[in-house]
C-alpha cells in the first residue's frame, strides 16, 4: 500500500509539473509572438494573443495547432485612426521550433477569418456627427405597415444631432452596409419617424434628402489581418463590424499585413 501511495503521489506530481510546464511554454509563446506583432505591425499596444493545442507541447512537436487568436486594439487605417482587428487563424501549421525561436515566416493556415471594427463614436467624427450612435433593434419604432423595412444584418439605423432650420435636431436614419471594391459603403436610405410623434417641426420635407445624406459615407482600402477578403458588414453594439475570409494561405504570423 504504501508503494502504491507514493505511487500515486508520484505520478500527481509529475502531471502537475508537466501541466505548469506545458502552460508556461504556452504563455511564452504567446507573449514573443504579442511582442513581434506589436513591432513588426506597428501597434500602439500589445495585442492579444492566444495558441490553442492541448496539450500545447504535443500541438508543438506536430507543428500543428487548432487555432491561433489574436485581437489588437487602437490600430490605424488611413481614415479610421481607432479600429479593433480580430484574427482567427485555423489549422496552422509551423513547427514547435520556429515558434519558440520567435520564427514565424512561411506559417501554413488552411482558414482565417478577419474582422475590422470600427466605433460608431469614430464614425461620427468622420461624418461630422459627433454625438453619432447605433439604435438597438429593440428600441427602433416603426408603423406596423413598415414592418418588413426594419434592418437586416447589413442595416442599421443612426442616431445623431444635425441642423435643421437653423436649430440642432436629433434624428434617426436607415442605413444599408455594402462592401464593393474593397470598400465599406454606408447608404442612408431614410428618415426613421416614431410613429407617435412624427417628424420635428423644424424639419421640412425638402430638408430631409440632405439630413439623410449626411449619415451616407464611404471608408476605402479596407485591409483585413492576413490579407483576409472583405465580404460583409454589420452593426454590432455600438460598433460597425466588417468581416472577411481567406482560405489555403501562407503568412508570417508576426505580420498582420494592415499597413
Amino acid at each position: 500500500m504504501e508503494t502504491m501511495r507514493k505511487l500515486i503521489i508520484g505520478l500527481l506530481v509529475a502531471a502537475a509539473v508537466f501541466v505548469l510546464t506545458d502552460f508556461s511554454a504556452a504563455a511564452y509563446c504567446e507573449y514573443r509572438l504579442s511582442k513581434a506583432l506589436r513591432e513588426h505591425s506597428q501597434l500602439s499596444t500589445d495585442p492579444e494573443v492566444t495558441i490553442h493545442g492541448v496539450p500545447f507541447t504535443v500541438a508543438a512537436i506536430r507543428g500543428k495547432f487548432p487555432q491561433v487568436e489574436i485581437r489588437a486594439r487602437g490600430v490605424h487605417r488611413d481614415q479610421m485612426r481607432n479600429t479593433y482587428i480580430e484574427a482567427l487563424l485555423s489549422d496552422v501549421e509551423i513547427s514547435g521550433g520556429k515558434l519558440f525561436a520567435g520564427d514565424y515566416a512561411d506559417a501554413k493556415v488552411e482558414t482565417i477569418l478577419g474582422r475590422m471594427r470600427i466605433d460608431v463614436t469614430e464614425l461620427g467624427q468622420q461624418l461630422g456627427i459627433p454625438d453619432l450612435e447605433i439604435v438597438p433593434k429593440s428600441e427602433q419604432k416603426v408603423k406596423e405597415a413598415d414592418q418588413d423595412a426594419l434592418p437586416t444584418n447589413d442595416g442599421v439605423v443612426f442616431s445623431g444631432t444635425v441642423l435643421a432650420g437653423g436649430k440642432k435636431v436629433k434624428v434617426n436614419v436607415r442605413a444599408n452596409l455594402f462592401i464593393s471594391a474593397g470598400a465599406l459603403r454606408i447608404v442612408a436610405q431614410e428618415l426613421v419617424v416614431d410613429p407617435d410623434e412624427g417628424l420635428p417641426a423644424e424639419i421640412t420635407e425638402a430638408d430631409q434628402p440632405a439630413i439623410v445624406a449626411r449619415f451616407s459615407t464611404v471608408i476605402n482600402k479596407l485591409v483585413l489581418p492576413f490579407g483576409a477578403i472583405p465580404r460583409k458588414a454589420w452593426a454590432e453594439g455600438t460598433q460597425i463590424v466588417i468581416e472577411g475570409t481567406s482560405t489555403k494561405v501562407e503568412v508570417a504570423l508576426d505580420d498582420l499585413q494592415i499597413k
